[in-house]
């Protein structure tokens, strides 16, 4: 049934001007043509979940992202799609980057590195035990205090905040809240200017928590994640995975209808929806279906991404007719921001 479907979507790729239109036919969900695709992990059958970007603060073209094979890998790679470093037996599904420090879950842990700007490498600073069993991973950095903070997720519906210190090659961590939040949990991301964090609860809703540790756990829904038993009216078709921010947007990856959903930042106000479709030419990268981790930025990152990027976890990796390992697909943000 997953390659029929993959097929289906290959059937109906983007006509030469659907990368910068939106669709015209009647109900139909706009599109956006993928530019460039990363090499494919190292593992096969729902191996590759989660994605983050490291931000070259001086050579912006020289941006990379580190995504996480579940079955061992954490990988990085250019913006062309190369890998530049594959780090082994670390069974990631979360990772997130703030500054030059990266965060990966691995068992019931969370992997410390940081990146070196020069060689764009990944060193290990530390290991930081947990109290749940992390799934989902992102870090916030407090506008109010500087302070640098991780939240894991977990499948048994449970959030842990910790502290981070790293100084150098020395890593201080300290836990400050754990908090139920209901079933499944996926991803997690924070909105550092607004000290908001949000988080997709799979089968039921997306959910809006404010970030600093003391804030307490009042929580807004942005929306209800749709099920073929649960009769919710949201714009998300279970299962709600990937969350990422960009610019004064929240997109949400929607598995179920293979499409992201897209709301404001401050509001949640939903404001459409997108998909990432075949690109059409040479190229041949295809889009996005089944998506897990996304992210997403709306700083420019050279001349092939101007205005940002927006990134997305390929779980059906189609050439023609052949279904090759999972890999990770780059959208130039000006397509993924037009709903």
């Amino acid at each position: 049934m997953r390659l029929l479907a993959a097929l289906v979507m290959l059937a109906t790729a983007l006509t030469p001007d659907a990368a910068t239109a939106p669709a015209t036919r009647p109900g139909a969900v706009p599109t956006a043509a993928a530019a460039v695709e990363t090499e494919p992990v190292a593992h096969s059958a729902a191996a590759a979940l989660d994605v983050g970007l490291w931000r070259d603060p001086a050579r912006r073209r020289r941006s990379m992202l580190v995504g996480t094979d579940q079955k061992g890998p954490l990988e990085t790679y250019d913006l062309s799609g190369r890998r530049l470093q594959r780090i082994n037996n670390v069974y990631p599904t979360g990772v997130d980057v703030r500054g030059n420090v990266v965060v990966a879950t691995s068992g019931r842990t969370l992997r410390v590195y940081t990146v070196d700007p020069g060689t764009r490498r990944l060193t290990q600073r530390a290991v930081v035990p947990t109290g749940v069993t992390p799934y989902g991973l992102c870090l916030y950095r407090s506008a109010r205090t500087e302070r640098l903070h991780a939240f894991a997720t977990s499948v048994g519906g449970r959030v842990e905040q910790w502290q981070l210190t790293v100084r150098g090659r020395r890593v201080a961590a300290k836990s400050l809240r754990t908090w139920k939040i209901g079933t499944r949990l996926d991803a997690c991301v924070a909105d550092d200017s607004n000290g908001a964090l949000y988080v997709s609860e799979q089968r039921y809703a997306v959910w809006r928590y404010r970030a600093e540790p003391d804030a307490g756990l009042g929580r807004t829904r942005v929306d209800w994640a749709k099920t073929r038993w649960s009769g919710a009216d949201g714009k998300v078709t279970a299962n709600a995975e990937g969350l990422a921010i960009a610019g004064d947007r929240l997109y949400v990856s929607s598995q179920g209808s293979s499409d992201f959903a897209v709301y404001h930042r401050v509001s949640n106000a939903y404001l459409g929806r997108f998909r990432v479709a075949n690109s059409t030419g040479d190229s041949g990268v295809d889009g996005c279906q089944d998506s897990v981790g996304i992210e997403a930025t709306s700083r420019p990152l050279g001349p092939r991404f101007p205005n940002g990027l927006f990134v997305c976890h390929d779980g059906y990796n189609v050439d023609d007719t052949t279904v090759h390992r999972e890999n990770f697909k780059l959208v130039p943000m000006t397509r993924a921001m037009r709903p």
